[in-house]
């Protein structure tokens, strides 16, 4: 019951989020049009600023706006799976939150990439790398990416994995 409630809350909670969104883009842009402009056309950190001072936008949907809208290139949004992955693979320090992570996969990714680079790590997360249980506790063949992973966090003996982080305070 608690679940149901919760789900409903924070689903209420984004349908608001999305109306004040728009109604101020309305407001300050005059048009969706004079906006999707903006997004395209101005300094990204600015516009990734503007999108960040939107109430219940933060830098994920901040930088998905910028990549898929604005077609920005050298954009890499950082969700839970990106940031997690990155920092077992050990491209990315084990203690990095997630400008850390960013930081270091618009460094590294070529721009052009970036798109592909993040729904690709998401895909990877859900089916190979979970939080969990990645697919490297049943047997390093069984991950496409087990020959360049760090495994940080992964302990196979024990069979279990925590966050990154943790296992570098260790």
């Amino acid at each position: 019951m608690y679940r149901i409630y919760l789900r409903d809350f924070v689903y209420n909670q984004k349908s608001e989020v999305i109306q004040t969104v728009a109604e101020r883009v309305l407001d300050e842009y005059g048009s969706a049009a004079a906006f999707d402009d903006f997004v395209r056309e101005d300094d990204p950190e600015t516009v990734r600023d503007v999108l960040l001072d939107f109430g219940g936008v933060g830098p994920k949907t901040a930088d998905c706006v910028l990549l898929f809208a604005g077609g920005r290139e050298g954009v890499f949004p950082v969700d839970t799976h990106v940031h997690r992955i990155y920092r077992r693979l050990g491209v990315a320090p084990p203690d990095a939150d997630h400008e850390g992570v960013r930081e270091v996969v618009e460094r590294d990714v070529p721009p052009e990439k970036c798109g592909f680079g993040h729904t690709a790590s998401i895909q990877f997360g859900r089916e190979y790398c979970s939080a969990r249980k990645p697919a490297c506790l049943d047997g390093a063949e069984e991950c496409p990416m087990a020959d360049l992973c760090d495994r940080v966090g992964v302990d196979a003996d024990a069979g279990a994995a925590v966050d990154p982080a943790e296992a570098s305070e260790k």
